[in-house]
């Protein structure tokens, strides 16, 4: 007979809900008053307050305001119970996230307490007692209701509130079994007997003391018993805030405060909380916004129940961000908590990151941090990747230990690849944490990351307390246990390589960790991707610059000045801002501070330039800012001329320029002494021929620069995403305008393209010394939903195409044979992307382009994507940029393509001389593969920094030409810690780099 326990079950944990709180007063009036965002966390002056009416509106999307009122708490009627103030908006719509629910920061009797919203809408507070409450106030960008507030305090009994959990937790848990299942009968039996001693039409007081001895026999019949599964889910407390996205960077100074001062509140209240939260750059908001939670979030920290730990400054992108970005932001993460906190950071925790660069392992090694954490890669939209617990092993052959969160309901027999780091620690997800983790043979430790993220102010008391009984166990289902990052990684870790060594068996992943996902972000809001490459390499030159000058002249550094500006390309390349999927206000900060970080970079550059003009001789001098020889063109009054090869960091005088022109153009044919390129009536090119070496590079009957216009409407994520099927319906631009061009000692053609009401120009240049073509474009573009790219169908056969990315380069297939293959559709590269055969190849460079797309013998580069959400003016307004071809024959084709684009990015300068003494080389390497990226002051000495890699996966023995006397030199790690003492010979270091290796060396 079915005497629907289930149904008996609901009914008494609702009326458990039910009687939790019982209000005992109101405050008898609410003032408000409209403000900006708050100032010193002063509060408005008393009278700009007003009376709340019912008909008060303070709907508007966006806005800030405040409440005021004043309240008497009462005596507690039971001293077991606690007393709990309610700010409550009466809305209708309750959507789980980023809600139209007002966000709050709560101040009694003047003092910061908590951050309100509708996962945390109360706060304990002491009983006769009198309270002045000021609650400043945001309503977000998609609020819509007016949140009528309500304002009272209740009286929490905390036998019926345990009693409630005690009962939920094991009821939630029981369904997750089959009806058959013992251990939902198990569960089932206790609560049954629970249930048959509850009177639920009781008052009160007799209802509190039946929920104590529910308490009683549950906590002695199911829970802390030993049918638990053996195994660990560690919960980790935390919440992601996103530093920009939805909201601008002001309003993230908000979500840190009401965030973290809500996890210190619910510390005061458990014991057993711990919490984890990555990201110096909220700690760094939080210290300037609000120091005294600051002083309070550092002592948790230091008791060991606030775990400060993620390596990098912010959870930045880490597909566009350049190779040294990600360098210097775990070296500013580390130092900060170093530090601030006396922390030093072992994990790279990047839960919402949209794909990770094979250089990063190594990059980590050589920064100290042991292991990788990440939630996105499962994600995919077609493949789910083997392994949750590996190593993954970069371009260089360094690996690092990486796990997967992988919290999820629990979904049984079903496969269900999608997980969260915004985990509920509900039975559902800590079950399904556990069955979803893939290498169960290797490790019993899984993890879930537990709080309401971005704003949602993190953990709940009611997450803490069903965790409080899942650790007690309960029957089949693992053990639960608050935990930390170093925590779970520490006991992952051991586990995992005992297992391996018994299994004689390691999972591995070797090369790119690729998101099948959000591929439009290597191309969405171009001017953001064009102000990072320009930044990052101004920042290099200014540090070898000013270096240049200390070392030679004597000259101070500006280390704050500079270690300020790297602050701001770190804090603009957050995973959100620079692949273009926040909103418009978004990118209006992002173009003030670069504007400004550029200033700032002019004014160094001319202090410094003007120090080297005083000393080295002649009118004006040609200067190379780039650690790698380089050839170059530079502007003239007579227009663009050519360069003979300046060395790395050095300087020859102006007069070793080429200004003639030996570029002939007639008719719709330009040609060089290398090549012979012939325009078609749209025009595309339907010729590129290499005199050289005899050949066309185009394929037969095939058009090359052929620009294309893809209509693009991807099926979720707008300006995150560019969908397979973009490729099927597309249009051809035809030019309405062709002239002849010359410039200087290089000339072609420029074309004009309309396509609706946008116009495209294009400069195409042959040289009369350099072996590239140059195609310099300038959009104007007005289009929503469309994709732009240009294409290259190229007379080469090959399987793979190579692409740089961060200090190295990796190989992709250009075919789509497999499910793996075809979804590397789109890819992220950097300065350059080749496809060679063997002894002959093409490269396609650029100066600001991170999305490309290669198939069969076609390269593609993806120059716009404009979709609508959540900017709808992305990439609205006008472009400029450079791409250029390579043709190259031999194998040893490498260093030319390397020396060119960074030419294309770095290019040569002209300065003013007129000093006395001779042009002497500062530093250089003697082999080409190995390039010079950094040259700088040391953080905390006066020692020099180099920063060498190996970019053609090539070892070699390397010497390192110093144009200075110095003592010693050290191979570091990349904070700089000396590992061992190079050998010296007459001012060059001697040394040795490996396949794509990264050297750190300091000169003393």
């Amino acid at each position: 007979m079915n005497y629907f326990i289930n149904k008996r079950l609901e009914i008494l944990i609702s009326k458990l809900k039910e009687n939790i709180i019982t209000q005992r007063c109101c405050a008898d009036k609410l003032f408000y008053s409209l403000s900006d965002y708050k100032k010193d966390n002063s509060f408005p002056p008393i009278n700009s307050f007003k009376p709340l009416e019912s008909n008060t509106d303070l709907s508007a999307p966006d806005t800030h305001y405040w409440l005021h009122f004043e309240i008497d708490t009462p005596s507690l009627n039971n001293s077991e119970n606690e007393l709990v103030l309610y700010i409550k908006p009466q809305l209708k719509d309750e959507r789980w996230w980023v809600s139209n629910h007002p966000q709050i920061i709560l101040y009694i009797n003047g003092k910061m307490v908590q951050g309100m919203d509708q996962n945390h809408e109360s706060i304990t507070v002491d009983e006769n007692t009198h309270l002045d409450v000021y609650a400043y106030c945001y309503n977000t960008s998609d609020a819509k209701e007016n949140p009528d507030f309500k304002a009272f305090v209740g009286e929490k009994d905390t036998a019926i509130k345990n009693a409630y959990y005690d009962i939920s937790v094991a009821f939630d848990t029981a369904m997750l079994f089959g009806e058959k299942n013992f251990n939902r009968v198990k569960i089932l039996k206790a609560l049954e007997k629970v249930h048959n001693n509850f009177d639920l039409n009781a008052p009160c007081d007799k209802l509190s003391c039946e929920a104590k001895k529910a308490s009683e026999i549950l906590n002695s019949e199911l829970y802390n018993t030993d049918n638990s599964i053996e195994a660990t889910v560690h919960a980790i407390g935390h919440t992601h805030i996103d530093v920009a996205w939805l909201w601008t960077l002001a309003q993230t100074r908000e979500k840190v405060q009401r965030s973290f001062t809500t996890v210190l509140r619910l510390m005061e209240k458990y014991d057993k909380y711990l919490f984890s939260s990555s990201q110096p750059q909220l700690y760094q908001f939080l210290k300037e916004e609000a120091p005294e939670a600051y002083e309070e979030v550092k002592k948790r920290i230091s008791e060991g129940r606030w775990e400060a730990e993620g390596a990098m400054w912010l959870e930045a992108d880490c597909n566009l961000s350049g190779g040294e970005s990600l360098v210097r932001q775990i070296i500013h993460g580390k130092r900060f908590m170093k530090e601030e906190f006396g922390v030093d950071s072992k994990t790279l925790w990047l839960p919402d990151v949209f794909g990770y660069s094979a250089s990063i392992p190594q990059i980590l090694k050589k920064c100290g941090v042991d292991n990788f954490v990440t939630s996105k890669i499962s994600w995919n939209e077609t493949n789910m990747l083997p392994y949750d617990t590996f190593m993954w092993q970069g371009i260089d052959g360094s690996e690092i230990f990486t796990n997967f969160l992988t919290a999820q309901d629990y979904t049984g027999d079903k496969i269900h690849t999608g997980t969260t780091y915004n985990g509920k620690a509900t039975p559902t997800q800590i079950l399904g944490s556990y069955d979803r983790y893939q290498q169960k043979e290797f490790n019993s430790n899984t993890s879930i990351s537990y709080g309401w993220g971005d704003g949602g102010g993190g953990p709940t008391e009611e997450m803490i307390e069903g965790l409080l009984r899942l650790e007690k166990g309960l029957p089949g289902m693992p053990k639960a246990q608050f935990s930390t990052i170093k925590r779970w990684l520490s006991s992952a870790r051991e586990e995992f390589f005992e297992s391996a060594k018994a299994l004689h068996r390691m999972p591995r992943w070797i090369g790119e960790l690729y998101l099948e996902f959000h591929r439009g972000t290597y191309t969405s809001i171009a001017k953001n991707k064009k102000n990072n490459r320009r930044a990052e390499f101004m920042m290099m030159k200014l540090e070898a610059l000013c270096e240049k000058c200390r070392r030679l002249y004597g000259t101070d550094y500006p280390s704050d000045k500079l270690y300020s500006m790297w602050q701001t390309i770190l804090l603009l390349q957050f995973h959100d801002i620079i692949p273009g999927s926040s909103i418009k206000e978004v990118y209006d900060d992002s173009d003030r501070l670069y504007a400004d970080l550029f200033a700032k970079g002019k004014e160094i550059e001319d202090k410094y330039n003007g120090i080297i003009s005083q000393h080295l001789t002649g009118e004006k001098l040609i200067v190379n800012n780039a650690g790698i020889d380089l050839k170059g063109i530079i502007k003239t009054e007579n227009g663009t001329a050519e360069t003979d090869i300046v060395s790395a960091f050095g300087a020859v005088a102006l007069e070793n320029i080429h200004t003639e022109c030996n570029v002939s153009v007639t008719d719709n044919i330009a040609e060089n002494s290398l090549y012979r390129i012939t325009l078609d009536k749209s025009g595309a090119l339907s010729s590129i021929y290499d005199k050289k070496n005899d050949r066309e590079l185009l394929r037969e009957t095939e058009l090359g620069n052929r620009i294309r216009v893809y209509e693009d409407y991807p099926y979720q994520f707008d300006n995150w995403e560019i969908s397979n099927y973009h490729e099927l319906k597309f249009a051809n631009l035809s030019a309405f305008s062709v002239k002849p061009l010359c410039d200087g000692s290089r000339a072609g053609f420029e074309i004009k393209y309309n396509y609706e009401n946008s116009e495209i120009t294009q400069r195409i240049f042959l040289y009369s010394t350099l072996a590239r073509i140059d195609f310099e474009t300038e959009i104007d573009w007005q289009e929503h939903h469309r994709v732009l790219k240009t294409e290259f169908p190229l007379d080469i056969h090959t399987s793979s195409a190579k692409y740089e990315i961060q200090y190295g380069n990796v190989d992709r297939p250009t075919h789509r044979n497999t499910s793996w293959e075809a979804a590397k559709f789109e890819v992220c590269g950097h300065k350059w992307v080749d496809l060679s055969e063997n002894g002959y190849g093409v490269s396609l460079l650029n100066n600001c382009k991170y999305g490309f797309s290669a198939e069969g013998n076609t390269l593609r580069l993806t120059m716009l994507k404009c979709g609508t959400y959540p900017n709808e003016e992305a990439d609205i307004g006008k472009h400029s940029f450079t791409y250029s071809l390579l043709p190259h024959s031999g194998n040893d084709w490498m260093n030319d393509t390397v020396s060119q684009a960074y030419s294309l990015n770095q290019p040569l300068s002209v300065i003013d001389a007129g000093g006395k003494e001779e042009i002497k080389p500062f530093i250089a390497v003697d082999k080409s593969n190995a390039v010079i990226e950094v040259i700088k002051k040391a953080y905390d000495s006066d020692a020099t920094i180099l920063r060498i890699y190996e970019a053609e996966g090539r070892r070699s023995n390397i010497s390192i030409d110093c144009g200075f006397n110095f003592s010693k030199a050290y191979l570091c790690d990349m904070l700089e810690n000396e590992i061992g003492e190079l050998r010296v010979d007459n001012n060059k270091i001697l040394t040795s780099i490996k396949n794509f290796e990264i050297l750190t060396i300091k000169i003393v």
